[in-house]
């Protein structure tokens, strides 16, 4: 028998095997988060990061990982609907599950921008569900007689022309003042997250750099372009971290090429 016909086809299936788990499939990163302004009565507390969902269907799959991982929050980085397909339902179900685990905070993507017309109800029903939406708000956590403050910026798109966030939307914050966690879309606006004074920051958007090549890296990012900086996992600079997802679902370009999708975990500690 012809080697080649069992190779070809056995090639084939792997590489169908490979592809369906990288871009059907998801996996847990575990980051941990340091920063002498914890206060002690947050050591520990893990938050759970979920960004760029783009309408995919989990069924009761990331409800039962996120309930194998007791987060202490979920935070919704944007694009939890997609502007092609929306599918509000299926993103509504999908965080009335996660509810059921913890708290969820949320964010709009710019996706959530382009739908203009859907969006208010949308959110709203969110809302209804019990989540929290922030829309350039800032909502407050308390242990014992400690607390953090949770900020939440709507996508800049929201706005004609796409400006850097307003100093009413991100205040700078004083050093004195409570640690704060950023959800927001965007990674490419770290420089504003560290010029106002955030101690970590949640993204997404960036989708990993779509397909991640050998020694290159990821190839391209909306709004970074080829060969962005900002895709994945956790960066610092100066007192403020970043972590980036590299996102559950995606949009118009589905393909992921060794960049499967992920739902972070990250945990807080006091330096």
């Amino acid at each position: 028998m012809d080697a080649s016909r069992i190779t070809v086809p056995a090639l084939a299936a792997a590489a169908g095997a490979y592809i369906c788990y990288e871009n059907f499939t998801f996996g847990v990163t575990r980051l941990e988060a340091l920063s002498p302004r914890l206060p002690p009565e947050f050591e520990g507390f893990a938050v759970a990061l979920v960004s760029d969902v783009h309408g995919a269907r989990f069924g009761r799959r990331l409800a039962a990982v996120l309930d194998s991982l007791a987060p202490d929050m979920v935070a919704v980085a944007g694009d939890l609907l997609d502007s092609y397909h929306p599918r509000p339902r299926a993103a509504l179900a999908l965080v009335r599950d996660m509810l059921r685990v913890c708290p969820v905070y949320f964010v709009p993507g710019n996706h959530e921008a382009r739908l203009r017309g859907l969006y208010p109800s949308f959110a709203g029903e969110l809302r209804a569900a019990g989540a929290v939406v922030l829309h350039d708000e800032c909502a407050e956590l308390r242990r014992g007689g400690a607390r953090i403050l949770v900020r939440g910026l709507a996508d800049p798109s929201f706005t004609p022309g796409s400006p850097p966030f307003s100093p009413a939307a991100l205040p700078k914050a004083s050093p004195s003042g409570p640690y704060t966690l950023l959800i927001s879309h965007r990674p490419e606006r770290f420089g504003e997250y560290c010029a106002a004074g955030v101690d970590l920051a949640l993204c997404g958007h960036a989708h990993g750099g779509q397909v991640r090549l050998p020694l290159a890296g990821p190839l391209f990012a909306p709004h970074q372009g080829l060969f962005p900086r900002w895709t994945s996992g956790l960066c610092s600079a100066g007192g403020t971290q970043m972590a980036v997802s590299r996102g559950l679902g995606s949009s118009r370009l589905r393909l992921r090429v060794n960049n499967r999708p992920e739902l972070l975990l990250i945990r807080l500690h006091r330096a």
